[in-house]
């Protein structure tokens, strides 16, 4: 397994068009390189961003705040040259994991509905601010990402969870590639208070591209 950690708060800056650039060009050509290092090899390649990447926020989710959304949505050209990156480089190898949003996820992205990857939302520790937190039915699982010469990247998971808490990501090496569980502990301040555990749908990764576990 590897492991590359982006900065997306430090080095944010708005741009004349009102929308923004969240990566340096040290931090786009660092991540090239561990592609590259990454991509004729078998290992899973775990990104991690505080910025979440996949799935995007459904536009106008938060009245509170003006739009882009706080997530990669935020700078469009960025979100996919970096997805376009993990789709030629390593497909059906690739994990996306954040947690911005306060609630969590688990699911497959797809390109063309062909598997070639997976999302984790993890849980916010401590979040018992509901104006702050994030709705499940913001979560944008309908949204489609196009890539032009490749085709259109979305996203199928079952509806997220509210709740604080944490997850725990079970990565296995199989036969034919990887096997994925998610599984979260949480509890939601606004509901009765109360630790419930969600263990999301298992996925295996083979070499080219992910397949339901069943």
């Amino acid at each position: 397994m590897r492991i590359f950690v982006f900065d997306t708060r430090l080095k944010r800056q708005k741009t004349g068009s009102g929308a923004f650039t969240i990566l340096t060009a040290a931090a786009r050509q660092a991540f090239r390189d561990w592609l590259r290092t990454a991509s004729s090899g078998s290992d899973l390649c775990c990104v991690v961003s505080a910025s979440v990447v996949l799935p995007g926020l459904v536009p106008g989710a938060d009245p509170a705040n003006a739009s882009p959304p706080d997530s990669m949505q935020a700078s469009e050209s960025e979100r996919s040259t970096l997805l376009r990156e993990l789709v030629e480089q390593v497909p059906g190898r690739f994990v996306l994991i954040s947690g911005d949003y306060h609630v969590s996820a688990f699911g497959e992205v797809r390109l063309n509905d062909r598997r070639v990857g997976a999302f984790v939302l993890a849980p916010p520790l401590y979040a018992p601010l509901s104006y702050a937190n994030s709705s499940p039915s913001d979560v944008w699982l309908s949204e489609r990402v196009e890539l032009s010469g490749l085709g259109t990247l979305s996203v199928q998971a079952e509806p997220p969870s509210r709740g604080s808490g944490f997850g725990m990501l079970r990565c296995q090496r199989e036969r034919q590639g990887w096997e994925l569980g998610f599984t979260t502990q949480s509890c939601d301040f606004d509901d009765t208070g109360e630790w419930h555990a969600r263990d999301w749908p298992a996925m295996q990764f083979g070499a080219t591209e992910m397949v339901e576990h069943r």
